[in-house]
């Protein structure tokens, strides 16, 4: 083991050192004093969104077309300095979509759980969290080259805040996150050989001229016995994309950077969003031994949303224009609605929204996607077919309660 990776699980250590003693100290108060009024407030909330989901595979024979709900509900429980966090959610098991699609003749769905966390704030700009979280980063729309926004990643993670003034701020944040059992998804005692991800975001957001703001951040993720272990198990989609081997075990090392921006200012009245996400896999190993490795490390997302359909009778429009070598980024955590979800693919987004309620909102989105290397195989299967050039419509209809 690498004297980086020790120095990154002793951080995940600490991390859950820090929540055992915080959790002591609160529970024995509570005893000493006698008070059974220990929760400060609990906020229930959730959505529901309805989905038509075409998938056109261009020179392919088939089509597919799915009608699809999603379904959220949960809860936040507040206890003095700590946060509570539970929320159900519907579909299949996926890491990345609580989408279910609306077949098998009628039959019961299952609900999952989507998160699971706490978060304690240390001190006035230091919050650690433990559990299946929100992602901690920040994250732009653009920030799919990496995440998937749907993906709640297990393990620990720390945020500080740091304001430095009326017009800067700066921030970092961390992450140590588990993918995989290595015990169970190997069949053998390997236990020490999980696979890991330890994730470090610094940024800064200023105030340029009223009403005009930058966000920047730089991140790095270090990728730890990923060519050892499968990266997903179980129920959990394998997206096509990667080098892989039929097992799902990732033939290159992965070590990300990410670089993401945000310009936020107005065109009159109306609220504009100009977003760029670059990163590289600096630990990409073209060839490796095998031509399925010859797919490229980088990959980039630049675009606009011009207004904000929240509010009733708002509006909202988009374009993003992504483009996503084979090994840039780990294809079971990137965007799975991008063609077919994965990467070696390029292609333009958009999108139009309208809010004829507070809280309703009606959603057209359209993707125009390429494969950017046919020759490239995923885990021995082709980018053809439906892994190949697709187009794909959505519908959407989506209430917040």
């Amino acid at each position: 083991m690498s004297h980086s990776s020790t120095i990154k699980r002793g951080i995940a250590v600490l991390t859950a050192f820090w929540f055992a003693v915080g959790y002591a100290m609160p529970s024995f108060a509570d005893v000493t004093l006698g008070g059974n009024n220990w929760v400060d407030s609990i906020k229930f909330g959730g959505d529901i969104r309805l989905r038509h989901d075409t998938l056109q595979e261009m020179g392919g024979s088939t089509d597919r077309n799915r009608e699809r709900f999603r379904l959220r509900f949960g809860l936040e429980a507040t206890i003095q300095d700590w946060l509570v966090v539970f929320r159900m959610a519907s579909g299949t098991g996926s890491q990345l979509s609580a989408n279910q699609t609306e077949s098998g003749d009628f039959g019961q769905k299952s609900l999952w759980i989507d998160q699971a966390y706490i978060v304690w704030k240390a001190q006035e700009h230091i919050k650690l969290q433990g559990g299946r979280m929100a992602n901690p980063f920040w994250l732009l729309y653009a920030s799919d080259n990496m995440w998937d926004p749907d993906l709640n990643p297990e393990g620990y993670a720390e945020k500080f805040d740091l304001p430095m003034g009326d017009r800067l701020g700066l921030f970092m944040n961390a992450g140590q996150f588990s993918t995989t059992d290595a015990f169970t998804s190997g069949g053998a005692a390997t236990s020490d050989k999980n696979v890991w991800i330890f994730g470090e975001q610094i940024g800064a957001k200023t105030t340029l001229f009223e009403e005009t703001k930058w966000t920047t951040a730089l991140a790095n993720y270090a990728f730890i016995n990923e060519r050892l272990n499968p990266m997903v198990t179980g129920t959990s989609v394998t997206n096509p994309g990667n080098s892989i081997t039929a097992g799902g075990v990732l033939l290159t090392p992965f070590n990300i950077l990410e670089f993401t921006n945000e310009l936020a200012l107005h065109a009159g009245p109306v609220p504009l969003s100009l977003q760029a996400d670059l990163v590289t896999n600096t630990q990409y190993q073209r060839g490796a031994g095998t031509a399925a490795t010859n797919g490229g490390r980088n990959g980039y997302q630049i675009g606009a949303i011009a207004g904000k359909a929240a509010a009733k009778g708002t509006w909202e429009g988009a374009y993003f224009y992504k483009y996503l070598e084979q090994n840039a980024t780990v294809a079971n955590l990137a965007d799975d609605d991008f063609g077919n979800g994965g990467t070696n693919r390029a292609g333009h987004i958009f999108w139009v929204a309208y809010a004829p309620r507070d809280y309703v909102q009606l959603k057209l989105k359209y993707y125009i996607t390429r494969v950017i290397d046919q020759t490239l195989t995923t885990a021995g299967n082709p980018f053809t077919g439906v892994n190949g050039d697709t187009n794909r419509l959505m519908l959407d209809v989506l209430v917040k309660f």
